[in-house]
């Protein structure tokens, strides 16, 4: 029993303690944290080595994102011209529509879901006092949720050997200062898988040909999206 109150106590001490350091630690970090909510034009490559289709069509997504960005600056020593360097790191859940005519010219359309980590280098651009702007690039770890679901002529649902996708991220970021304590968000940015989405076992589609682990392409959009964001260091 003393045992177990010891650890209790320890445990809550240690909680307290780093609780009372949080603002100061958020401080010097200089953290800004924020949303974005936004629409996808995506327009799946089934050309990559796809089984199934061949044309590109544009097709309507959705995603939310929320994220943090650290200026590197406050972990190292930089020169003047480096100094507006920051990583930000997101997490966003996206919906992806996808459509194509197959090998036979019938419409194939599908959609699944993702969960995303971009990991960004960002470089913040003053306009002016109202104004940045904020280029980013870097690589992202992406999982998809299930299959990929047939919303018409297509695979029958499609599980996938793995749900990892790699890619990549780059695009830009509009913050405006006209409302509240942080600014409004206007992002666009250009997504790219390099890992191609391959079928798990056989599959037959709608003219009963069949395909064993059929690779169905890999995904690219290109996503619009606003939100807002603060310093963490205004809460404090």
């Amino acid at each position: 029993m003393k045992k177990i109150i010891a650890t209790i106590a320890t445990l809550f001490a240690a909680t307290s303690l780093l609780t009372a350091e949080l603002p100061s630690v958020i401080q010097e970090r200089d953290l800004t944290v924020g949303g974005r909510i936004g629409l996808g034009l995506n327009f799946f490559d089934f050309n990559c080595g796809g089984d199934v289709g061949e044309d590109i069509k544009l097709m309507p997504g959705f995603g939310l994102n929320a994220f943090a960005n650290m200026p590197i600056s406050t972990l190292a020593t930089l020169p003047e011209y480096l100094e507006p360097l920051g990583v930000q790191v997101e997490l966003g859940l996206h919906v992806h529509n996808i459509a194509t005519n197959d090998k036979k010219d019938e419409d194939a359309k599908g959609h699944y879901f993702t969960l995303d980590i971009p990991i960004l280098a960002t470089y913040k651009l003053d306009v002016n006092d109202m104004i940045s702007v904020t280029p980013l690039l870097g690589p992202k770890f992406s999982f998809t949720l299930g299959k990929v679901y047939n919303d018409g002529y297509l695979l029958d649902d499609f599980a996938l050997k793995s749900p990892f996708n790699f890619g990549i991220e780059v695009g830009a970021t509009a913050a405006i200062n006209i409302i509240g304590p942080g600014q409004i968000l206007v992002d666009i940015r250009y997504n790219r898988d390099f890992t191609k989405m391959t079928g798990d076992g056989e599959f037959k589609d709608a003219s009963k040909n069949t395909f064993d682990d059929p690779v169905l392409g890999s995904g690219q959009s290109i996503d619009i999206s606003v939100g807002y964001q603060m310093k963490l260091n205004d809460l404090f």
